[in-house]
């Protein structure tokens, strides 16, 4: 998983060499960079921040004096509970049903390189 963290930007640039294949995310499209020689590159602090406040988005928190804001989860809260689906998953496979109730609360996954520094 370490490796896969520090892997991260080249992984999402290579997803990105050939877009044919799928439909691409805004999201990820909006924080690469090309250079005039073609050269790619991740900003991965903006990517991060675009994703989590984009894909994980709960609410809209309405005050009358101020615009509505967006609620998102913490990190912590994402990854932790990302964990919680895999040992779920693991024990699924290894042990049998270990809750009928346990689910994963958001439709997307955090990054890898978050979930190594276990935010």
């Amino acid at each position: 998983m370490e490796r896969l963290g520090k892997l991260e930007s080249f992984l999402i640039l290579k997803r990105y060499e050939n877009t044919s294949h799928f439909t691409p995310d805004p999201v990820f499209l909006r924080n690469i960079n090309v250079s005039e020689e073609n050269v790619r590159s991740v900003r991965m602090t903006s990517l991060k921040e675009s994703y989590y406040k984009e894909k994980f988005q709960s609410g809209v928190e309405n005050n009358d004096d101020v615009a509505a804001v967006a609620i998102v989860p913490p990190l912590r809260c994402i990854v932790g509970n990302y964990i919680g689906g895999m040992q779920w998953i693991l024990q699924y496979y290894t042990v049998g049903m270990p809750d009928w109730h346990w689910f994963y609360p958001f439709l997307y996954a955090p990054f890898c390189s978050d979930i190594v520094t276990g935010k």
